[in-house]
């Protein structure tokens, strides 16, 4: 079984797949437009099960309408988004220490110079895995 977590916004989401062992298989961000592409390419390359989880903000029921049209029998979980891009915010200079003078800011003044949609799926896959035993 693969997890296939969903941040989207208007124009962009951030997606992030994991396996049943919790492990984060790959990452990234895409256009609207590009969404059934990117989802398609991901499926693809798994032959297994797949389980949609979808944060419940912006524009969440654009998503939901296009992942029961293009996987209709899919699995799709909604997921409470609050505050998520805060932590998401967080976990990017976890993952990616500042360089620089910047590495003597506060963390609460630094903001990514890059889109990190994708870290808030990450952050899902965080609520989603405390809040599910994958063992049943």
């Amino acid at each position: 079984m693969k997890y296939i977590f969903i941040d989207p916004g208007q124009e962009k989401f951030g997606f992030a797949v994991y396996d049943e062992k919790k492990n984060l298989l790959v990452h990234g961000i895409g256009l609207l437009v590009e969404f059934e592409e990117k989802i398609a390419n991901i499926i693809k390359k798994e032959i297994c099960e797949f389980k949609f989880i979808l944060g419940d903000g912006t524009a969440h029921k654009k998503f939901l309408k296009k992942l029961k049209f293009y996987y209709p029998s899919a699995d799709v979980d909604l997921l409470d988004e609050k505050n998520s891009t805060l932590e998401a915010r967080k976990l990017y200079f976890e993952m990616n220490p500042p360089q620089g003078i910047r590495r003597f800011l506060p963390s609460g003044l630094l903001i990514p110079d890059v889109e990190y949609d994708d870290y808030t799926a990450m952050i899902l896959a965080e609520r989603f895995f405390a809040k599910k035993d994958l063992t049943k």
